[in-house]
């Protein structure tokens, strides 16, 4: 039962995280269902992916970040 719940909390994660890391927590869950602790652990997980989005900025800002701090270093 703790599995189902489980793999219901994953699917409350954003797209880019389960893209990313889907396949390996499906996996971790086959071989060590949580118990309550865990589920909580892992909503609570979803809801922070939800109001910190990293994955939707990481790759527009990681480029502009070591140009603007290459031009910086360059001008002073």
């Amino acid at each position: 039962m703790s599995t189902r719940l489980a793999r219901l909390a994953l699917a409350l994660y954003p797209l880019a995280y389960r893209r990313r890391y889907g396949q390996e927590m499906h996996a971790l869950l086959g071989d060590v269902p949580p118990g309550l602790r865990g589920l909580l652990d892992l909503v609570r997980g979803a809801l922070a992916a939800h109001l910190r989005p990293a994955f939707r900025y990481q790759a527009a800002c990681s480029g502009r970040r070591s140009r603007s701090s290459l031009s910086a270093a360059a001008s002073g």
